[in-house]
């Protein structure tokens, strides 16, 4: 059993072949072997370079999927290089491969349903275990000893609840811009927790609305994969934070409608080429001004982050105290860190 941590260098790249049923296209992804967990980590992969569209592509979907190589399948989530994660497992006549499709096709299918452990060949020595949970059930085991690095909103929303120490905890939406991993896409696709003996990773759905499940993967391991990847997360954040040009991200929607199931929210992003720094954003509407980010912050090219209100299930962010329905009137919307700020028109909306 192998642990990775994959960053900022020049990485191999290994072509795989796509899952079965998308047809035969072939995309690019980092060499991974077998009994091997791989976190990947490289935001500077997005800076100032034409990205191929294939992995563009990519990156725009990153939910669970299957890919291929010769005697080896692996399973993949998030954007992959820039955040994600692989685990892989021998496979030498296809029928682990034709297992996990079966289990992810059965998940597609079964939104609110579990399904019992299967063990997998994980390495020479070592087995997984893949099951589906119903998400309520997700830390039925899961004490102060445990480590968790959080793609869910709903697993943040949990943990709070059970007050878990914030010092185990890394949440993809904290507000501590040097603390998170960064991504091109809000919807990260999966956790990863880890304690003495054992790592558990969840894939989520991308249909967080209808899906009550996750996709359970419980790989040997220990807590250190989760601390160290913690440690290099920061490093990589500071040496982005010396490369990043001062600059406001975009106000790229709004949405203040009352009827719709995932709440309303404001998007900001960064739509240049290479990472912007800000600081104590705030947003002025016709009734006031309202703190949006606070303290120094960073976004890669294309990331986009969510600020939703209190209970939605949208991946983000929440602001209590935002008047949402100024959203819905007609006016400027103001933009402002510092001595920098951008006026947006809102007009009025009937929704």
């Amino acid at each position: 059993m192998k642990f990775k941590f994959v960053f900022v260098a020049s990485f191999l790249l290994f072509t795989l072949d796509s899952c079965r049923g998308k047809g035969n296209s072939a995309f690019l992804f980092p060499i991974t072997n077998v009994g091997e967990f791989k976190f990947f980590y490289e935001p500077e992969n997005t800076f100032n370079q034409e990205i191929q569209k294939e992995i563009l592509e990519e990156w725009k979907n990153p939910s669970v999927k299957i890919h291929t190589a010769p005697g080896i399948v692996c399973l993949f989530s998030g954007t992959v290089s820039v955040f994600g994660i692989s685990v892989c497992f021998p496979d030498q006549n296809g029928n682990t491969e034709l297992e996990l499709q079966n289990i992810l096709n059965f998940w597609s299918t079964h939104q609110n349903s579990g399904l019992e452990p299967e063990f997998l060949d994980y390495s020479l020595y070592d087995q997984a275990s893949i099951s589906i949970q119903l998400n309520k059930n997700l830390l039925e085991d899961i004490n102060k000893d445990w480590f968790v690095l959080s793609g869910s909103k709903e697993l943040d929303r949990m943990l709070k609840k059970e007050k878990f120490p914030e010092t185990n905890w890394i949440s993809v939406f904290s507000e501590n811009s040097i603390l998170r991993p960064h991504s091109t896409n809000s919807f990260m696709g999966f956790s990863v927790l880890a304690t003495k003996g054992k790592v558990r990773i969840l894939f989520s759905s991308r249909d967080f609305v209808s899906f009550t499940s996750s996709l359970v993967l419980e790989i040997p391991g220990n807590e250190s994969v989760l601390t160290d990847f913690f440690s290099q997360i920061q490093k990589q954040n500071l040496n982005i934070i010396n490369l990043c040009k001062n600059d406001l991200p975009v106000l790229s929607e709004v949405f203040g409608g009352t009827e719709s199931s995932v709440g309303r929210f404001l998007e900001f992003s960064n739509s240049k080429k290479e990472p912007i720094c800000f600081q104590d954003l705030e947003l002025e509407t016709i009734s006031g001004s309202y703190s949006i980010f606070s303290g120094t912050q960073f976004l890669i090219p294309g990331e986009t982050i969510l600020k939703t209100e209190s209970g939605s299930v949208l991946p983000g962010s929440e602001l209590s105290y935002f008047s949402w329905l100024d959203l819905k009137i007609k006016g400027n919307l103001t933009l402002k860190s510092k001595e920098i700020l951008q006026i947006y028109k809102n007009s009025e909306k009937i929704f």
